[in-house]
């Protein structure tokens, strides 16, 4: 039985559509109801759930925003939407969201009724196609795992074999990474945060590995670690390091803004053939491409700059050459905001491709690295202060990494190692800073309840808050708001 849940802003209508049906004659367990679409993220966070049917217009989070994120983090979850308004723009939304149903209140039980047998029947469908290849995923998995672990880098025909009878779209020239995946603080997201256990948190972030182009597989769990194999499908090799800064950027933001919780990344291999990988090789390669990134920083002329590139990329053959640009380029998604980063990777491709002008390229790459490396210190603190500013003025809203980088106009990821580089601290500890302060001043200067000082101060989770609060000052919130009462009677 599939397991749904509703969303319905008015209590009435939640109650009433409840009650309308016999959900599990239609193939579907009811698994809650929520008039508060942040409660029901909460609930999806921590259970699985087939179908959400939501409310479209609703005060605290409208149903294309519900949408929204659901889509980036739970792409197998199914919506339908509910809502009395049968203009077009909204069904027009409704496509342009991809949702499975569209249905109108007041509500019909017999039409009500067929719509959710139409969307069983695609839930089954895709449960049996899912479980046919359940057993190739699980083959994946260990074939992979095995290849890695035991350094069985001597048969790699034989890993592209099996990669191909599991169905991956790949070549023999398809490009792929090792990664590995830093969980921050997780005994201390475990306790406070989470609570779900960590089993429930791998299983969260294996959802928001999905939906990329890339095919991504976790291959080891280390408690706060976790191994990624990342390969590029065939025919889109070349987009490689731009769809593995995506894929970084994307990642950072869901696990930042929909499970509270910071990660880092880093690329421990890139293998420029599936047929071809030695990690022994690869090593050295990315140890050279770490070499000259830093002397590149470390630059103090054009004519470092020059003889950096000469003795270390314009005399290697063409097959690591093109390797050495391409961890050039994912050095550089550190450093780099996403109009300097393009133009860079743009620059370094053209210089490993080109033969008749390659001076002017070459020129061209040793100013624009030499002008960003003078200028950048400046700019990132101004950057820094801007993101600042916006959190200032914003706290209080329903933000997240996603839009203080959109309002800067930076990658999610640039903004995150920004933020813990000149601030010491992560993105959301600082947003969280922010809000704890002003709900401490709230606590302490007004009678406010403190459930409408959480949602005063952002936070759309009541519960959440409470643990928040506790965790960065010790206290709950009644407990500190009682002692400052305390010695403002004794002083």
């Amino acid at each position: 039985m599939f397991k749904l849940i509703l969303i319905d802003d008015e209590k009435f209508s939640l109650d009433a559509l409840s009650c309308s049906i016999d959900w599990s004659g239609n193939g579907f367990e009811l698994c809650g109801a929520f008039t508060d679409p942040n409660k029901a993220l909460e609930y999806i966070k921590s259970n699985y759930v087939d179908l959400v049917i939501t409310d479209i217009n609703m005060p605290k989070m409208s149903g294309l925003e519900l949408t929204e994120i659901i889509r980036n983090a739970y792409p197998h979850i199914k919506i339908a939407f509910l809502s009395a308004y049968s203009e077009f723009e909204y069904a027009q939304k409704a496509i342009d969201y991809t949702v499975c149903a569209y249905i109108l209140k007041p509500l019909n039980s017999k039409e009500l009724s067929n719509t959710l047998k139409k969307i069983h029947q695609s839930l089954e469908k895709e449960y049996n196609s899912f479980n046919s290849v359940s057993y190739d995923i699980n083959s994946t998995k260990n074939a992979i795992s095995e290849f890695f672990l035991k350094n069985n880098f001597t048969d790699n025909e034989k890993l592209y074999n099996d990669l191909l009878k599991c169905g991956l779209n790949i070549d023999e020239n398809s490009t792929g990474a090792l990664v590995e995946l830093q969980l921050d603080n997780l005994d201390i997201y475990l306790n406070t945060l989470w609570k779900h256990g960590i089993l429930r948190l791998y299983s969260a972030l294996d959802n928001l590995y999905t939906g990329h182009k890339l095919y991504v597989i976790p291959i080891s769990y280390s408690f706060d670690k976790i191994k990624l194999f990342i390969i590029c499908p065939k025919d889109i090799s070349e987009s490689f390091p731009e769809l593995l800064l995506d894929f970084e950027n994307s990642l950072v933001h869901s696990c930042t803004d929909l499970l509270s919780l910071s990660i880092q990344l880093e690329i421990e291999n890139i293998f420029n053939s599936i047929l071809d990988i030695n990690l022994f090789t690869e090593n050295t390669l990315f140890e050279k491409a770490t070499q000259i990134f830093d002397a590149i920083k470390a630059a103090e002329s054009k004519q470092d700059l020059e003889n950096i590139f000469i003795s270390n990329i314009l005399n290697v053959n063409d097959e690591n050459k093109q390797i050495i640009a391409k961890m050039l380029i994912l050095k550089f998604t550190e450093i780099c905001d996403d109009k300097n980063l393009n133009e860079i990777s743009l620059l370094l491709f053209e210089l490993i491709k080109s033969r008749e002008n390659s001076s002017l390229v070459f020129k061209n790459i040793v100013h624009k690295l030499f002008t960003y490396f003078r200028a950048s210190p400046s700019h990132e603190e101004e950057t820094i202060n801007m993101c600042k500013q916006y959190i200032q003025n914003n706290y209080n809203k329903n933000i997240g990494l996603m839009d203080v980088a959109e309002h800067v106009h930076l990658s999610a990821a640039y903004v995150s190692r920004l933020f813990k580089t000149k601030t010491q601290k992560k993105y959301i500890d600082y947003l969280n800073e922010i809000r704890v302060e002003n709900a401490k001043s709230l606590l302490v200067f007004s009678n406010e309840k403190i459930k409408d000082i959480s949602t005063k101060v952002g936070y759309g989770s009541y519960p959440y808050f409470l643990r928040l609060f506790k965790l960065y000052t010790g206290f709950t919130p009644l407990e500190y708001r009682e002692k400052h009462i305390q010695n403002n009677q004794e002083g």
